[in-house]
């Protein structure tokens, strides 16, 4: 017990020292390992691509390209699968010309659900639903025009959203805490990517923000990897099915498509 409470208090210090002093002074780097996976197929439910997924209770909330366009399903979280997989009666994403909508996420303690995505002038955007309502409380816009990844609200040790930023011209992918305002961000790990065709596509971490979680996606190939911020160290993630993976409390979990339905595999990753 001791240990574990000397282990979280040094990993509070070291995010604490890291918004103090801001990206400027605290940014591991990574360098990226090419990787002979092949690309995994895209998770497909029903017949359809998901485009993102987030945990909510003991549901899962999931966002689908359906016949061009983007609707929430919800699901059953078993202990190995993801069972019933359906349209989410009490909301849907609104229908617009001019926003293309690509992920979902939840903050349960403050009931509000987030959309987001990159409107037509290519800029990014999110929006916050009342998730009791089914109202929107408000729109704002984020990080210009950047390349985003998924978007993780986390509210373990501190509060905020956490995603990757790539810059194809530089070959780099930055890991960024932000605010749950997006008005102060901190860089957790800048990566070193293989050529401009490369991009962080995917991230998440556990509640402590001790471990991060990303996918790396170029052409053809995708890999994974697992990076401790304490020490600065990276774990490839071998033999995975899908593109996309979640920290379930302290729990890591990737997918794998099964048609109507999604299974669930646990990584080892400490």
């Amino acid at each position: 017990m001791m240990s574990r409470i000397a282990r979280y208090g040094v990993t509070f210090a070291i995010v604490l020292f890291a918004v103090f002093y801001s990206s400027k002074f605290f940014t591991p780097t990574e360098q990226y390992t090419n990787t002979d996976e092949e690309l995994k197929g895209e998770l497909i439910v029903n017949g359809f691509k998901m485009e993102g997924i987030t945990f909510y209770g003991n549901q899962v909330l999931a966002l689908l390209e359906e016949e061009g366009e983007r609707k929430l399903y919800i699901g059953d979280h078993q202990q190995a699968t993801i069972d019933n997989l359906k349209p989410w009666a009490d909301f849907q994403v609104p229908k617009s010309s001019v926003k293309r909508y690509q992920g979902v996420e939840v903050n349960p303690d403050a009931h509000l659900l987030y959309l987001y995505g990159k409107k037509e002038d290519d800029s990014n955007f999110i929006e916050f639903i009342n998730i009791a309502t089914k109202q929107k409380l408000s729109e704002m816009s984020f990080e210009n025009a950047a390349e985003i990844s998924n978007i993780k609200f986390k509210n373990g040790y501190m509060e905020g959203m956490l995603y990757a930023k790539t810059s194809r011209e530089e070959h780099i992918g930055q890991i960024i805490f932000n605010t749950p305002e997006f008005n102060s961000q901190t860089i957790l790990l800048k990566v070193d990517l293989p050529s401009k065709d490369a991009s962080i596509d995917w991230v998440d971490a556990n509640p402590e923000l001790e471990y991060l979680v990303y996918t790396i996606k170029e052409k053809g190939k995708v890999s994974a990897y697992v990076h401790q911020l304490a020490t600065n160290e990276t774990t490839q993630i071998k033999k995975f099915s899908g593109d996309k993976f979640l920290f379930d409390g302290e729990e890591l979990v990737g997918f794998k498509s099964d048609k109507d339905k999604l299974e669930i595999k646990v990584y080892e990753y400490k």
